[in-house]
């Protein structure tokens, strides 16, 4: 409510009635932020799932199928990581690894978002390991550094070149985004 002396009028009413009209506009401008914060929060949270389930098919060294407990079938690729494509050198390496890895286990994936193929993006815990990280330091992945800012896995990628690892044991290996290109 607005408390305006009898003596004011015109002008100073009309001050006085703007400045409460700009108080009340700040608040319900306030409110409006505040729940935009929080729908932001709440939906960066629906895409941090957890899935629980077992690999089905292994397309590849960062692809797999996952089915949930709850029988659900979820296609997952791998965040943060990018494994040589098929017809590329240590593609099989890699997806036997992936392979022996998932293999009987319960995997527990961590969805990071969806990939524009459709695909779940998710870190994959396997017992507890993160199986992103563990390709990394086996040399058969590129730590995808536009998708992740993790510099723990930059450094994997590092160590497991100067190890001369997987595919770091080639002078010159081709990053799948480039081999796409040529091939």
């Amino acid at each position: 409510m607005i408390h305006a002396p009898y003596e004011l009028s015109g002008y100073g009413l009309l001050h006085c009635l703007a400045r409460e009209l700009l108080r009340r506009l700040v608040v319900i401008s306030s409110m409006k932020t505040a729940l935009l914060i929080c729908i932001m929060l709440l939906s960066g949270s629906l895409f941090a799932q957890e899935y629980r389930g077992k690999a089905v098919g292994i397309e590849g060294g960062g692809i797999f199928t996952l089915l949930t407990d709850s029988n659900a079938s979820i296609p997952i690729q791998m965040f943060g990581i990018v494994c040589p494509v098929k017809t590329q050198p240590y593609s099989q390496e890699a997806e036997k690894y992936t392979g022996q890895m998932l293999a009987a286990r319960n995997i527990k994936v961590i969805s990071k978002g969806v990939h524009p193929n459709g695909r779940t993006l998710a870190l994959v815990i396997v017992d507890a390991d993160t199986l992103n990280a563990a390709l990394l330091s086996a040399g058969l992945a590129w730590h995808y550094k536009q998708q992740d800012k993790n510099s723990h896995w930059a450094a994997l990628e590092r160590e497991a070149r100067k190890a001369g690892l997987g595919l770091w044991a080639d002078k010159k290996p081709t990053a799948p985004w480039k081999w796409k290109k040529k091939h």
